[in-house]
């Protein structure tokens, strides 16, 4: 039977020195969307094709969806509200707590898109962060 994970206790952190060393928890995240992997597709038919031909390109990452409890006072919330506006490639970082050993998932990216702050009368202040993935997504253990 295979292992089945519960979204409880991932995490999604950002890399706030820029070090690629220590990151940062984003508090109060509701939950992260997954960004879909595609791959492009070359064409390589040529006047010998007896039909298109195509071979596999560069992998596209993706973008990653952040919905979160909006604390204006809190500083890692600030900071990515910050980003969005004056975008730069940052590091970012999820975890899931995997058995034995969790699993990270580091990658660098920017903001594309920040929603403000928003809720109804009594609805918690939510915000959505999207980052475009770029480059390679790298998969590590971190011993639990």
């Amino acid at each position: 039977m295979a292992n089945r994970y519960r979204c409880k206790g991932m995490s999604v952190s950002v890399d706030k020195l820029g070090t690629g060393v220590t990151y940062t928890k984003i508090p109060q995240v509701l939950s992260i969307g997954k960004p879909p992997k595609t791959v492009d597709a070359v064409e390589d038919t040529d006047l010998d094709s007896l039909a298109k031909e195509f071979s596999p390109g560069l992998t596209d990452n993706g973008e990653l969806t952040i919905e979160m409890r909006f604390d204006p006072q809190d500083v890692t919330h600030q900071y990515l509200e910050d980003l969005a506006d004056d975008p730069v490639i940052t590091g970012f970082q999820i975890r899931i707590p995997t058995l034995p050993d969790a699993t990270l998932y580091t990658f660098q990216g920017f903001p594309t898109n920040f929603d403000n702050p928003a809720g109804g009368n009594s609805d918690p202040l939510t915000a959505n962060l999207n980052m475009k993935v770029t480059g390679v997504v790298t998969r590590t253990t971190e011993e639990s």
